[in-house]
């Protein structure tokens, strides 16, 4: 199973310098057997628990430690007997591997055969140490091939590197170990945050893997007057202010939670925050109007890094608000943005992917007094035709349809923004085709013609449906621009768009 490197701390107790997961699995595994399945190995039970003793009954055996913000949860919920009614990263593994035992070994002797193999045939390669450099040294070499390492194993091990005496190796370690506590140990969630220090340090793309650049950059500023420890805390404030970012619970930042690029938005407010950046709230809604407009004009993410690594350098370098604005409204102008949002939100929209965010982010920002927790981000969102997508096989069997629209007019109207509203996904679909009063009654709960629609069902939350149901009596070719027409004009106040720009003005017919 590899190689496990060991340090010596001289305190009668090894680090794991690398072989955490690989012993903290083995120790869940036979948890495991000790606790459901002492019957099909009982003739073995007693070496599973030495296994599992306590060093201070026997120096051959060792006590696994974790780190200290998980010990008591490692100790109640899997070492002293597993509890699956609890719910953490131990239990979770200590099911998966009980059901998988349970799965593949249906023969109690096939599982003792197999807990054989473990036992005697199963080996880990250890190397021990007391110099934590030579640790890290053997770490790095050791990890060049094979499964490739996360970017914040990388990282943590050559930061360890840069030290030169045992106060920096401390400083650093423990600095390293307040950062992961952050992120509760989560290695995926410490290599975004890594990417998006990355990205705050270079203000540009990167050119190879995320650790490589990092590596280069710590070397550069090495060569400087900035420490390694300075660097280590550098990234704990980094982190701090990142995580700041992700607890905003406003209605700005569940819009933002719906954009593809992700990563441009959170590092210009991480940094945006670290740097006590002024406007901060301002700053915010500058960003949404920037990365909406910029998707609905058509603008894919590689368009958008460029203005995005912009913005960074005029944060980073201390710029204010207005500068901020005054670059996104320079940038948009010499693209034309105000012209391609206004002919995208002019077309037929269910294919583009912004028009779901869109009806959700207006929903967000012009609801009065909507509690944020209301409409969760990435909601999965049922985005109602009420003049049917099918308006084919709904014009031959509804008379209304008929009588409101023409064959042409349903083609050219039942993709366009104003025929689209938001609803729950739970949305009945008994009523997809029906007449447009039927339509409103359903939107509201109060469908009792419906033999499958319960009279207590709720309402829809959304207002903008709501909208509808008291604006308009029909639903008739005008109704779908005039409502159209006041979705364009929201979005207009969401992108910070001159409106007049974005409604088209049809042309009367002689």
């Amino acid at each position: 199973m590899g190689t496990v490197i060991l340090v010596d701390n001289g305190n009668k107790r090894l680090d794991i310098l690398d072989g955490q997961q690989r012993i903290t699995t083995l120790v869940i595994f036979y948890a495991v057997l000790r606790d459901f399945f002492s019957e099909e190995l009982d003739p073995r039970m007693d070496t599973i628990e030495r296994r599992l003793e306590d060093s201070s009954g026997d120096d051959s055996t060792f006590r696994l430690r974790t780190g200290e913000k998980h010990q008591d949860e490692f100790e109640t919920t899997i070492l002293s007997g597993v509890d699956l009614s609890e719910d953490n990263n131990y239990t979770d593994a200590a099911k998966y591997t009980k059901n998988a035992l349970e799965d593949k070994f249906e023969d109690a002797e096939e599982l003792r055969d197999f807990f054989d193999f473990v036992e005697f045939d199963v080996e880990i390669i250890q190397i021990e140490t007391s110099e934590l450099s030579y640790a890290i040294r053997l770490f790095q070499t050791a990890n060049t091939r094979g499964k490739d390492l996360t970017v914040s194993d990388l990282t943590k091990s050559y930061l360890l590197s840069l030290t030169s005496n045992d106060e920096e190796r401390r400083t650093v370690t423990e600095s390293w170990k307040k950062l992961s506590s952050r992120f509760n140990d989560n290695y995926s969630r410490l290599d975004d945050l890594l990417s998006s220090y990355r990205l705050y340090i270079q203000e540009t793309r990167a050119d190879s893997s995320i650790y490589e650049e990092l590596k280069d950059e710590f070397d550069d500023m090495l060569q400087g007057e900035t420490s390694v420890v300075e660097l280590a805390r550098d990234i704990d404030r980094y982190a701090e202010a990142f995580l700041s970012v992700e607890g905003e619970q406003s209605r700005e930042m569940y819009m933002l939670s719906n954009l593809k690029h992700t990563q441009y938005w959170k590092t210009l407010l991480t940094t945006a925050k670290k740097q006590s950046f002024e406007d901060y709230e301002s700053l915010v809604d500058a960003l949404v109007a920037l990365y909406y407009s910029y998707w609905v004009g058509g603008h894919t993410s590689a368009k958008i890094k460029n203005p995005s690594y912009d913005l960074l350098s005029l944060v980073k370098e201390g710029a204010d608000f207005d500068e901020v604005w005054d670059y996104i409204e320079d940038d948009r102008s010499s693209k034309n943005i105000a012209q391609k949002v206004q002919n995208n939100l002019y077309s037929d929209v269910y294919e583009a992917s912004w028009h779901r965010p869109l009806l959700l982010a207006i929903e967000y920002r012009f609801t009065p007094d909507m509690k944020t927790n209301e409409i969760e981000p990435g909601q999965k969102l049922h985005r109602e035709h009420i003049l049917p997508k099918e308006f084919s096989s709904a014009m031959e069997k509804e008379e209304y349809w008929r009588e409101n629209f023409t064959p042409e007019e349903a083609a050219q109207l039942r993709h366009s923004l104003g025929n689209l509203v938001p609803l729950e996904q739970e949305v009945h679909e008994t009523v997809q085709q029906k007449p447009f009063p039927a339509k409103k009654a359903h939107y509201m709960g109060s469908d009792s013609t419906l033999a499958s629609v319960a009279e207590d069902r709720e309402a829809t939350n959304f207002d903008l449906t709501r909208r509808v149901v008291e604006e308009y009596g029909d639903w008739t070719p005008e109704n779908i621009k005039g409502y159209r027409d006041y979705l364009v004009e929201k979005s207009a106040g969401l992108f910070k768009l001159d409106g007049d720009q974005l409604l088209q003005i049809e042309e009367s017919e002689e």
